[in-house]
């Protein structure tokens, strides 16, 4: 089984076509918003000082097996280097599975 781990800040995330589609290629792929399952719902990773805003913009997406080896994950609010606050995860990785040595080749995609 695949072991993935994806982070960062899809900018268009709630754009209905772009955000649909990463939606979508998530849940066709089993992987898992582990950040969303880990961390209180009342968290922001993006502070906007020009608007006076806050949203939660930055991600952990990951399958199942390194999902399960996740702890601890938590915003580092008083990491202040950007407007994007830095997110910090452990993994035990003596919780994954052996990883398998065969090289799976990147298989193109296609959007309609």
């Amino acid at each position: 089984m695949p072991k993935y781990l994806f982070c960062g800040g899809p900018q268009r995330w709630g754009h209905k076509t772009f955000g649909g589609l990463l939606e979508d290629f998530y849940m066709e792929n089993d992987f898992i918003i582990s950040d969303y399952a880990l961390i209180p719902q009342d968290t922001f990773t993006y502070i906007s000082d020009a608007h006076n805003t806050t949203s939660w913009i930055d991600h952990f997406v990951s399958s199942f097996s390194v999902h399960q080896a996740m702890f601890n994950m938590d915003v580092l609010t008083e990491c202040i280097i950007s407007d994007h606050r830095a997110v910090a995860v452990s993994i035990q990785c003596s919780h994954l599975p052996e990883f398998d040595d065969e090289v799976m080749e990147p298989q193109p995609s296609q959007i309609d």
